[in-house]
Order: C-alpha cells, then structure tokens, then sequence
C-alpha cells in the first residue's frame, strides 16, 4: 500500500486529464453557442426597429399625400430632398 502511493504519485492527475480537456471543451462550445443566440437576438431587435421606421415613413407618405384638388403628389420631393 505504501508503495504503490510512493512509486505512482501521479495516476490520479493522469486519469483526470482527458475529463477535464472535454469539459473545457464542452464550456468553449456553449459559451460561443451563447455568444452567437445574444448576437442573433440583438440583430433581430435592431431589424425590427428598421422595419418600424420604414413602416412609419410609409403610412407617413400614404397620409401625406394631397390628391384632392390637383391629382398630383408633391411629398416625395419633400421626402428625397
């Protein structure tokens, strides 16, 4: 008994090594995995907010336009200029 302890000194280190490399591993993946959802999440957002704002031009160029009397349109010039 006191041998073995004394002539192996280092199996216990040795038998661990290859669970503690795929555990590093496995954290690496799920942490890039995390990393890419929150990016995936924060483009979505910043899409909708896109979406809203070309949205709202829109109904803006609907509601602006003043057919009424000439049958032409003068918005889009105040619009791209």
């Amino acid at each position: 008994m006191i041998a073995d302890s004394v002539t192996q000194p280092n199996v216990l280190v040795l038998a661990e090594s290859p669970q503690i490399s795929m555990g590093s591993l496995y954290q690496t993946i799920s942490q890039g995995i995390a990393l890419a959802m929150e990016n995936a999440l924060q483009q979505q957002g910043d899409l909708n907010i896109v979406y809203q704002a070309s949205t709202n031009v829109g109904v803006q160029t609907l509601y602006g336009v003043d057919v009424s009397s000439t049958g032409v349109s003068h918005t889009a010039e105040r619009f791209w200029d």
